[in-house]
């Protein structure tokens, strides 16, 4: 087989597929239809081969993507065939293609146990996975195989994919190394032109070289298609107005027109076949003598016979056949297929569901089991799918009314937000003639749900979806409903978000009415989030204790148990839980619990020291939320990066992100959002030393209370109001701010907190005792996981030493300080802390000279003068008064030679030529 101009390709391919890299075990193959992905597979799979690698294969089909797992069985069954795979794994994957309901294998389980499968096989040979067509494999196959894909570090297992551009679902979104297949240029044209039996010439060389467009795939039907055109008496068989794709579906077209009615028939019953067996079309031709349309339709190179299958010789080919078929056709060879399937139900309710034209309650009912199986298998698509149909097949109008509101609940689950909504909107059409019944609950409880979230996410208006939750868990009297646990997580969120007393106090009172029954996750969120300060102690170990249960919920209650780990610092502890959401839902699941994982892994990550981290989730997060429509993630995502920013002193990149934090949140009213926004403030503006500015943005989230009730962002605000309080001179506020936090007990929350309480007892503590309380809180518990809280309060004890004339003992601090920002990343902090510990070196080293006329804190004071800062900034900062500040400016403007501060930057830059 010759590959025509791919050499270039063929040479990236196979250095990939013998590279011995751990960390590059898979490449995408991408091009549009008929590029030559697939011959090229072909050429390096048949290499492999010869090379003695063993190589498994399963290539998408069209009408197989409704069937779940069909591609990762045609996958694994020769790989397990061929190898004994220990009995462990043998048992999951077992499991994994049954439909009992007893032993359920996830996703995220039955990806483990194929790595552990293909590890197991590499121990006795080199593997290659060839995977064709993925955008036609089945949804679960798809993710499950991505998943796998990307967790192979065995240099022994090489996995090769092939998909259309932009079609590859979780494949093209994923890190995997791509190699696009582009149109063949004019001279490689030529020659695969060159080889083929009857090369043409003249005009109709021409007309195909222009048609074509270097397309391998059309330069090969083309000629075959124009030669018929022109011995017809017609040039006209392609349309150049269409693309590409779509003349090459009318070129096999044109060939199925030639065909008998009886060969017809035969063809689409191949194209929409899921078995690809000759069995299959042999039961459903009926009477029909089949065999000799089979070798007609052969002889036209439309399909090929391989042992007992039957499979189309390109994609294309198939999907004209079905684009080409008339609707009572179609629905006749569906029921064909259907009777000829009875005893595969998976495959049977697919073609029984395409050949109905009126309800039929058994289909529908069908449908929905297998929408359920599907999700057990990570197949929310199919389930969606599934469930459409069943909806428009049900009989009885409160059955479909709640299968429309599950419907519109999967299609928010799967950030499809815009049909979520359309549903519901359907779903009040039906409210208005409704009667209630059974289902009735159901139906309205899911609608509840999928609008509130739709409202949040979309509008952002919290207080609408307030009053909507309220209303409707007000009628509800079984709290064990899933709908209803599900409108009191929603309600939940919407209570953080407003951060509003009304609105806690009602959720409690709803919590009240249920009693016992209340989910004991929302109960300990609302002691969490509500007013953590005094409802929150001890409250840790309680939640711990659900994890091993929590790693069996749903995906959505896990992410609420790290929901209600951030104010109570317990994120590190829910680390496990938040990795095993992410990993389930990347293989295909909840998009909203996936987000919120991301958003609370990358939290922690920020508050652990870990910036870059933290950075890396925070972008994916953005560009994710995004493209889905997640608007309220995506405020939560950039919070986070506006956050980063300020840590690592990108002032300017900080102050964008919360502007646009600010323009998405501020008209919605959201009191979290608010609190978030004036804490990057806050870092913002101690970051430039203005410590003015820093407490009254704290200001703004306390009102004057530096623990305000049901405002839970308070907490982590904390120790920088105290301190912002102190430099600013308010003295007898900070110390109020310190005694109210131990009257709350506020150590009793986290230990991060106890270490702020700690620090703030410092910081306002007796000057006698100031020394004794910083060594304190430098040991406090845990105080070396919070990098950058501790490098501050390192930096503040240096200050403090040096101002008590202590330079030996401040250095020290200093240079842990200076590691840690360095080590962060924290520019701003890192210029600070350097500064100090200069100011402590000239104080011992050298005293005013002509070479160096300021003193130690006279150089400090006119650095921040020529910064910007005002002569009361300079004092706070200093914990000087403003006087001292101004008579400080009066001696060094005359020791520089200069009269104005305008002048002062320019002065201390020659200062510093004369010093080197």
């Amino acid at each position: 087989m010759e590959l025509f101009g791919r050499g270039d390709d063929l040479a990236a391919v196979l250095s990939a597929s013998k590279s011995d890299d751990p960390d590059a075990r898979a490449l995408l193959v991408t091009g549009d239809a008929g590029v030559g992905k697939t011959s090229l597979i072909n050429f390096v799979a048949a290499q492999a081969r010869d090379a003695g690698v063993a190589t498994f294969r399963c290539t998408g089909v069209q009408t197989e993507a409704g069937e779940q797992l069909a591609g990762l069985h045609q996958l694994l069954r020769p790989i397990r065939e061929a190898f004994d795979a220990p009995p462990a794994t043998s048992s999951v994957l077992d499991r994994a293609f049954t439909t009992r309901d007893d032993v359920p294998v996830g996703p995220f389980e039955l990806a483990n146990a194929i790595l552990a499968l293909l590890d197991f096989a590499a121990s006795q040979s080199k593997i290659m996975l060839v995977i064709d067509d993925v955008q036609w494999l089945d949804e679960a196959s798809s993710n499950v195989l991505a998943f796998v894909a990307r967790r192979i570090t065995n240099s022994k297992v090489f996995t090769l994919v092939g998909t259309r551009s932009a079609e590859g679902g979780p494949w093209m979104r994923s890190d995997i190394r791509q190699v696009e297949l582009y149109p063949l240029g004019n001279r490689d044209a030529e020659a695969l032109l060159d080889s083929l039996p009857g090369a043409p010439v003249g005009q109709l060389r021409d007309r195909i070289m222009a048609e074509a467009e270097g397309n391998p795939l059309a330069l090969v039907e083309l000629p075959k298609a124009l030669r018929r055109a022109h011995i017809g008496g017609s040039m006209t068989t392609t349309s150049e107005m269409l693309p590409l794709s779509e003349r090459l579906e009318r070129v096999f077209a044109a060939r199925v027109e030639e065909l008998t009615d009886s060969q017809r028939a035969l063809l689409l019953l191949c194209a929409l076949d899921r078995t690809g067996l000759i069995a299959t079309l042999q039961v459903a031709s009926g009477e029909q003598w089949w065999l000799p349309d089979l070798l007609a339709i052969e002889d036209m190179g439309l399909v090929q016979r391989l042992g007992e299958r039957v499979r189309f010789n390109h994609p294309l080919a198939r999907s004209a056949v079905a684009q080409a078929a008339a609707q009572d056709n179609l629905r006749a060879a569906h029921a064909a297929l259907a009777a000829a399937l009875r005893s595969r139900p998976e495959l049977w309710v697919w073609h029984r569901a395409a050949a109905a034209t009126d309800f039929d309650a058994e289909v529908a009912d069908a449908l929905e089991d297998l929408a359920r199986e599907s999700l057990r298998k990570g197949g929310s698509q199919i389930a969606l799918r599934a469930t459409l149909r069943s909806v428009e097949l049900t009989p009885t109008l409160s059955t479909r009314a709640r299968r429309l509101a599950f419907a519109a609940h999967l299609a928010n689950q799967t950030g499809q937000l815009m049909m979520a909504r359309e549903k519901v909107a359907e779903l009040r059409e039906w409210s208005t003639s409704k009667t209630p019944g059974p289902e009735t609950a159901e139906t309205e409880g899911y609608a509840n749900v999928v609008l509130a979230y739709a409202i949040l996410n979309w509008e952002g208006d919290t207080f609408a979806a307030f009053r909507l939750l309220t209303d409707a868990l007000e009628k509800e009297t079984h709290a064990r409903h899933p709908w209803v646990q599900e409108m009191l997580n929603s309600l939940l969120l919407v209570c953080v978000r407003t951060s509003r007393p009304e609105h806690w106090h009602q959720l409690d009172n709803i919590l009240e009415r249920m009693g016992d029954d209340a989910p004991i996750e929302v109960a300990l969120s609302r002691d969490a989030l509500s007013d953590p300060a005094r409802t929150a102690h001890d409250l840790a170990p309680r939640l711990n204790g659900l994890i091993p249960t929590v790693l069996d919920f749903e995906p959505w209650r896990a992410a609420w148990m790290g929901m209600a780990s951030v104010y109570i610092d317990n994120l590190p502890h829910q680390r496990q839980i938040l990795r095993k959401v992410i990993e389930q839902e990347e293989v295909g699941g909840s998009a909203p619990s996936y987000w919120i994982a991301m958003v609370l892994s990358a939290l922690d990550a920020m508050v652990s020291g870990q910036l870059e981290v933290a950075a890396v989730m925070a972008h994916r997060g953005l560009r994710g939320t995004e493209q889905s429509g997640f608007a309220e993630i995506t405020n939560d995502f950039r919070t986070i990066a506006a956050m980063v920013a300020a840590i690592r002193g990108d002032l300017a990149i900080a102050r964008v992100e919360v502007s646009r934090v600010e323009a998405w949140a501020r008209p919605r009213g959201g009191g979290l959002s608010e609190a978030w926004i004036q804490h990057i403030k806050m870092r913002i503006f101690s970051s430039e030393g203005l410590y003015e500015e820093e407490y009254a943005a704290a200001m703004k989230i306390g009102g004057g209370s530096v623990l305000v009730p049901y405002r839970p962002h308070a907490l982590w605000m904390f120790l920088e109001t105290v301190e912002a309080a102190w430099k600013t001179g308010r003295h007898d506020e900070a110390r109020a701010f310190v005694a109210a936090a131990e009257e709350a007990g506020l150590g009793k929350v986290s230990p991060r907190l106890a270490f702020h309480l700690a620090a703030a007892r410092a910081i306002t503590g007796e000057p006698h005792r100031q020394s004794e309380l910083f060594a304190q809180a430098l040991q406090a518990e845990g105080v070396e996981t919070w990098p950058f809280e501790r490098a501050r309060l390192e930096l503040t004890y240096g200050e403090w030493l040096r101002r008590h004339h202590d330079m030996a003992g401040a250095r020290p601090h200093l240079r842990e300080a200076m590691g840690i920002f360095r080590n962060l990343g924290s520019t701003a902090w890192l210029d600070r802390s350097a500064a100090a510990l200069r100011a402590t070196r000239v104080a011992t080293e050298s005293g005013p000279s002509k070479r160096n006329p300021l003193t130690p804190q006279e150089r400090e004071i006119a650095e921040l003068a020529a910064r910007g800062l005002s002569t009361k900034d300079i004092a706070s900062r200093l914990n000087l008064s403003p006087r001292t500040v101004g008579a400080h400016l009066y001696r060094i403007y005359p020791k520089l030679g200069i009269a104005s501060r305008a002048a002062l930057h320019a002065a201390l830059a020659d200062l510093a030529k004369t010093q080197d």
